[in-house]
């Protein structure tokens, strides 16, 4: 199963884009709490429950709208199945300049709910294609494999990426600033590369799936 996976140039590019994408979530969604209390100075208890409908309920929901979207659009061209993830995702590089950026917390939390739900749409399509690509009674272990990249780059290095990066900037930024500019910098570097991989990732997805 390894040795299939590793064959198809799509799934590779799958896996990047994903880690890369889980990199930015996990990061953001760490730090998410403690940027909003030092930045727009709100209580955890107001911060706990607008978070929770954001990410919680409203990810969830995006994960099944976004799988239905991707399947319909497939008919046209498998690509879609890396295509729309990379096109929704490459809208929410612009959205976190306005949501780390913005002085009204009102603002900050408008444009994080597109910011959030766009993040979410990548999951789906990419499980589906990775089990498209190997045999039936390879689909467990792909799956598994699968999990394990993201979660080891993404889990791995985006909390630890945040921390140290804000540890290093705080002596000259202060508290808030500094977390900003290293959620800020984290989310626009690893969500561009992450668009790059999902369209390099489309290049090769229909003649991966004909082998």
């Amino acid at each position: 199963t390894l040795k299939t996976l590793w064959s198809r140039k799509s799934f590779r590019y799958l896996a990047f884009a994903g880690s890369l994408q889980s990199l930015a979530g996990y990061g953001v969604g760490n730090f998410m709490p403690s940027f909003i209390i030092r930045a727009h100075e709100m209580s955890i208890g107001d911060i706990g429950w607008r978070l929770a409908l954001i990410t919680g309920l409203g990810g969830a929901i995006m994960i099944v709208v976004s799988g239905y979207v991707t399947d319909r659009l497939s008919v046209r061209s498998q690509k879609w199945y890396a295509l729309f993830p990379a096109i929704a995702i490459s809208v929410t590089v612009p959205l976190a300049l306005v949501v780390f950026l913005a002085e009204d917390t009102s603002v900050m939390f408008l444009g994080y709910i597109p910011y959030e739900l766009l993040g979410a749409t990548w999951l789906g399509s990419a499980l589906a294609i990775t089990h498209s690509l190997v045999g039936l009674r390879q689909r467990a272990v792909a799956s598994a494999v699968f999990f394990f990249l993201i979660n080891l780059i993404g889990l791995g290095l985006g909390p630890l990426t945040i921390g140290t990066l804000s540890d290093l900037m705080r002596p000259t930024l202060g508290d808030a600033d500094a977390l900003r500019y290293a959620i800020l910098g984290t989310a626009l570097v690893a969500k561009s590369l992450c668009v790059i991989h999902f369209l390099m990732a489309a290049r090769w997805i229909e003649k991966d799936l004909a082998n």
